[in-house]
């Protein structure tokens, strides 16, 4: 009969680095540098009160304009009974890659 001998099993010396989640490292870089940023207006009184309303209402006439351009919507009267939808506008800036103000952007 042949008896072999099993050899104890070697457990590894090397020391265990976990893996870092690169998507949450970037997250918080991008989250610190969006805090230094200026903040966008919520409303369109808030837009014309502040420093740069001529920027915004220049804004808000290009979009009204392409609304128009591409035929967005049609003009009728409002039947008895009804009420219209309402509308909010969205200020945002837009940045270029280093941070500077490339545009205003209303919607």
């Amino acid at each position: 009969m042949n008896i072999v001998q099993q050899e104890p099993l070697r457990r590894s010396i090397r020391e265990r680095r976990y893996a870092i989640n690169d998507d949450y490292v970037v997250y918080n870089i991008e989250n610190e540098c969006d805090m230094s940023l200026d903040k966008d207006l919520l409303t369109f009184k808030k837009a014309m009160k502040s420093d740069n309303s001529d920027k915004w209402l220049i804004a808000s006439e290009e979009e009204i304009s392409s609304m128009g351009v591409n035929k967005v919507w049609d003009l009728v009267e409002l039947p008895d009974g009804f009420r219209s939808v309402g509308c909010k506008w969205i200020f945002k800036t837009k940045r270029d890659s280093k941070g500077n103000i490339e545009r205003y952007k209303a919607r």
